[in-house]
C-alpha cells in the first residue's frame, strides 16, 4: 500500500487528533445561536462523555481515571480534564499533602449531564 493510502486508512494517534482539533475546534467562549451546536462542541469531543461517565460514579484521581479508561493516554486525559474544568463541568481539588493529591469531581453544572449519559447508555444497550 502506498504512503498516501496508508495515511488515509490509518487511525490517527491521540496526539495527531489533538493537534488537528485544537486548531479546528471553535472556542467554547464564542456565542452561538444554536443550542445543539454548542452542546455538540462539548459532547462530540473525543473522550468527554466517557470521562464524565466515570466522574459521575464519584470523585477520582488522575491515575484512577487512567485505569478506568485504558484506551486514553495521559496527555489526552490531561487536555480533556482541563477543558471540562474550563467549561465548569468538573472541579480539580489539589490537597497540600506529601505526596500531592489531586481529585476531580463533577460540579452541579456537570451533574446535569447525568441524564444525557444515562440515555446514551440505554440507547447503546438497545442498538449495539
Amino acid at each position: 500500500m502506498n504512503s498516501f493510502l496508508k495515511k488515509m486508512f490509518t487511525k490517527p494517534t491521540d496526539q495527531e487528533y489533538d493537534k488537528v482539533n485544537s486548531d479546528a475546534s471553535p472556542s467554547l467562549s464564542k456565542q452561538t445561536s444554536c443550542p445543539i451546536s454548542a452542546i455538540s462542541e462539548i459532547i462530540g469531543d473525543t473522550w468527554i462523555l466517557l470521562i464524565m461517565y466515570r466522574l459521575l460514579e464519584g470523585e477520582k484521581r488522575f491515575g484512577e481515571l487512567l485505569k478506568t479508561i485504558p484506551e486514553i493516554n495521559s496527555r489526552t486525559l490531561t487536555l480533556r480534564l482541563k477543558k471540562l474544568e474550563e467549561i465548569g463541568l468538573i472541579t480539580r481539588t489539589q490537597y497540600n499533602e506529601i505526596p500531592p493529591r489531586v481529585v476531580y469531581s463533577v460540579t452541579k453544572k456537570g451533574e446535569k449531564m447525568k441524564k444525557l449519559i444515562e440515555e446514551i447508555t440505554s440507547l447503546s444497550k438497545e442498538i449495539v
